[in-house]
């Protein structure tokens, strides 16, 4: 799952412009707790756009709406978690596309349900510090993990989706370029 040579740089600026619009726009607007598509986004753009790029695609959407929500404390561990999911998207790439979008779904919302529920209990003194804490605040953080599980997997769909579409659609698919100029082999392409 590359970038067609024939697409060219601009398009991928373009591509990772509209995911930053699209993150931002969508984590600002009121919604349900962890149903924002931000995973999606980090997931998508590790498996597209190539690590570097899709790492600062992410993090972008998260300094840019999280100034305009507020920081928290462990606020840290909630970047972190979106960054793994980055590397978790260049994992997937090499998957059939039919399994990418939920399999990177599931993985992504284990990832961040992990790092930001442990970030959670490490940095906000609403749990004890000790076995029986972390697993209150594991407990507790269930209900969020389901949000995020369908988030994902629905705006992953989507992301994957929409950008098979326009690869398939596109004039000449000959050769993909990854940010290491390796072809990726033929059945795992769109």
């Amino acid at each position: 799952m590359e970038i067609p040579k024939t697409v060219g740089k601009h398009w991928v600026a373009s591509l990772a412009l509209v995911l930053i619009l699209l993150g931002i726009g969508l984590r600002l607007v009121p919604h349900v707790p962890n149903f924002a598509p931000i995973g999606a986004i980090a997931l998508f753009g590790g498996a597209a756009l190539g690590w570097r790029t899709a790492l600062w695609v992410t993090l972008s959407v998260l300094v840019f709406s999280d100034l305009v929500i507020g920081f928290y404390p462990g606020i840290g561990w909630t970047w972190l978690s979106f960054s793994l999911i980055v590397g978790l998207g260049a994992v997937v790439r090499v998957l059939p596309s039919v399994w990418r979008a939920p399999v990177g779904a599931l993985g992504s919302s284990i990832v961040f349900f992990i790092v930001s529920n442990f970030g959670t209990w490490v940095a906000s003194g609403m749990y004890s510090h000790d076995a029986a804490g972390l697993i209150q605040c594991y407990i507790m953080a269930i209900p969020f993990y389901k949000a995020s599980l369908l988030s994902d997997l629905l705006f992953g769909s989507f992301l994957f989706g929409a950008y098979a579409t326009a690869i398939a659609s596109s004039p000449k698919r000959t050769g993909m370029i990854t940010q290491t100029s390796r072809p990726i082999s033929p059945t795992n392409t769109l």
